[in-house]
């Protein structure tokens, strides 16, 4: 009577154990977050300012879609010191990103070039793979030439028309909870060009909650659960 009593309590004590362990380490990694600060530009890969004489392709962006239809172009950084980016905002870009166009300059042979009217979209991505997407927060600001459509994350609507020119002065966008998918997200800025050239520009940053890796004391707490378990079962055999 008194060896099963031990047994007893010591089944008793791997359970208690066991959901202790996973207790405490459910409450630790609630508690040990890190934070994932990542973002985009436009003008990644180019030095900035860039002086030219003709743009590179930018690192980050693609054009998916010009007046002419679908398409997969490169976006060029357009050189600072030259039409059109010497007229937008007082002739300079921001401190941390740079105008991109469809063509990698306009001053051409027979004096400056044009694009054609109507809509055309820039495209990036960026990645939350081991991040929370619900907890994610997106944060930027953006210029264009001539003016805003919308902007698309992940294909929905977080920016729509504001009716104004954009190469005035910056304007700001965001996007919450609800608007974030795990993994690769995917950006689209639209942009209308009414005549002459068309440009844009936008820098952001996304922050998210890190997704906690299992912690060893999960692993121990439940050892130590399946331990119990398997003494209780085979002392009704018995």
């Amino acid at each position: 009577m008194k060896k099963e009593t031990m047994k007893t309590k010591a089944l008793q004590t791997l359970a208690v154990m066991g959901i202790a362990s996973i207790a405490f380490a459910g409450a630790a990694s609630a508690s040990t977050f890190t934070v994932y600060a990542t973002g985009f530009t436009t003008g990644y890969g180019s030095e900035i300012p860039a002086t030219g004489p003709t743009g590179a392709a930018d690192g980050n962006f693609t054009i998916v879609s010009t007046p002419a239809g679908s398409t997969l172009a490169p976006a060029y950084v357009l050189p600072s010191n030259q039409y059109p980016v010497n007229n937008y905002f007082g002739g300079s870009d921001s401190a941390t990103s740079e105008w991109i166009a469809p063509q990698d300059t306009y001053q051409g042979p027979g004096g400056r070039l044009s694009d054609a009217t109507g809509d055309f979209e820039y495209q990036t991505t960026f990645n939350l793979t081991g991040y929370d997407p619900t907890s994610a927060v997106l944060n930027g600001e953006w210029g264009y030439d001539n003016s805003e459509v919308e902007i698309l994350l992940n294909g929905i609507e977080i920016q729509g028309p504001s009716g104004t020119d954009g190469y005035n002065s910056f304007a700001a966008y965001s996007a919450g909870a609800g608007d974030f998918v795990s993994g690769i997200n995917t950006i689209d800025f639209i942009v209308n060009n009414t005549g002459g050239p068309t440009a844009f520009n936008t820098f952001a940053t996304v922050t998210a909650n890190a997704t906690p890796e299992p912690s060893p004391l999960v692993a121990l707490g439940v050892g130590l659960l399946g331990v119990g378990m398997m003494m209780v079962r085979k002392r009704r055999l018995s």
